[in-house]
């Protein structure tokens, strides 16, 4: 690669990490809601703690909201750059940088949401054939369990073994998922602790949890 290949993906780096730290959630909480969706149920600026406080409709706004934002890195490097090693570096990287940016926001103190709609984004635009299955097992495993965190593990986890055992997938799909996976385990070490100690709360309908209805 040239010099000036290593200066696009640093700007990637940079505008989508900028890009990422943007939350959907605490927009949508303030101006809609009148409040501030970190200070209300489990304090995290995402989709499930919106469904949990506003209500489903808010809730698939900020999904689909988050998954744009997920999928804006690739759209930009598959529209301005050539096919080849810089754009599928480009995707990579710019998707990573949206959902650093999502949990570890500038703008936020680094702090924000765990990663999840964005991944989801980003993948839907590498490989829509990956993210529909994944998709699909998480939203089966949260019907079931009523876990959202469970799912959503379970989902990635899922979208990693297609893109490594599988030819569903481009070269960009394996470079992405694998380490989002690893940033969502981290994003979600309490709630897997929760899991493992039987006290990880269930999503009621309503969006409620157990522990609210009490």
């Amino acid at each position: 690669m040239h010099l000036l290949d290593y200066g696009i993906l640093l700007l990637f780096a940079v505008v989508f990490y900028c890009v990422g730290g943007l939350s959907p959630a605490v927009i949508i909480s303030r101006k809609i809601g009148g409040f501030d969706v970190r200070q209300v149920g489990s304090g995290n600026a995402g989709s499930t703690n919106i469904l949990r406080s506003m209500g489903w409709r808010f809730a698939i706004l900020n999904l689909v909201l988050d998954a744009f934002k997920g999928a804006l890195p690739v759209l930009a490097a598959r529209l301005l750059l050539p096919a080849g090693q810089v754009q599928t570096l480009a995707v990579i990287i710019g998707a990573l940088a949206v959902v650093l940016g999502h949990n570890f926001s500038v703008y936020m103190k680094f702090k924000g949401g765990k990663g999840v709609a964005a991944s989801l984004g980003a993948m839907v635009a590498i490989s829509p054939a990956v993210a529909a299955i994944a998709l699909g097992v998480a939203i089966v495993v949260i019907v079931v369990t009523r876990y959202v965190s469970l799912g959503s593990l379970l989902g990635t986890l899922t979208a990693v073994l297609l893109c490594a055992f599988t030819p569903l997938t481009l070269p960009a799909s394996l470079g992405f998922v694998a380490p989002a996976f690893l940033l969502m385990c981290y994003t979600h070490r309490e709630n897997i602790l929760r899991l493992c100690k039987g006290q990880e709360r269930r999503l009621q309908p309503g969006g409620r949890t157990a522990k609210e209805q009490k």
